[in-house]
């Protein structure tokens, strides 16, 4: 009985060390694609050194935060997920070619795979 708690607590304990460092890898995982996102949108904005005038939203919405009295008076610009079938003819070009954001995105993280050491990566980021 007691060697099999002893094997039985040794097996938890290795569980638990191999779930903190699957945590712990994670969350790095999760900074570095939050700060390659970061830099993504610090160079693709509207006055950015690589920003596209045609993927850049040209219409505006309602944003979601709340003011006094819980008053949403600020606008931001949004892209229109919406088909041309369901606008006015004269109005279909508002809609702009819309290129996903997600692209630049997905670039970022596939050069973040590509990487062999997570430590390698955050030696970039933080150049």
């Amino acid at each position: 009985m007691t060697i099999t708690r002893s094997v039985v607590e040794e097996q938890n304990r290795e569980r638990k060390v191999l779930m903190e460092q699957l945590k712990h890898s994670r969350a790095l995982e999760a900074q570095a694609v939050a700060r390659w996102r970061d830099i993504a949108k610090r160079i693709t904005h509207e006055r950015a050194p690589w920003h596209f005038s045609e993927s850049y939203p040209k219409n505006w919405e309602l944003d979601p935060t709340e003011g006094p009295a819980r008053v949403r008076i600020r606008l931001q610009r949004c892209h229109l997920n919406i088909d041309k079938r369901f606008l006015l003819p004269e109005y279909q070009d508002k809609l702009g070619i819309f290129i996903d954001q997600n692209k630049y995105y997905k670039i970022l993280q596939k050069a973040f795979r590509d990487c062999d050491l997570l430590s390698e990566c955050n030696l970039l980021i933080n150049i």
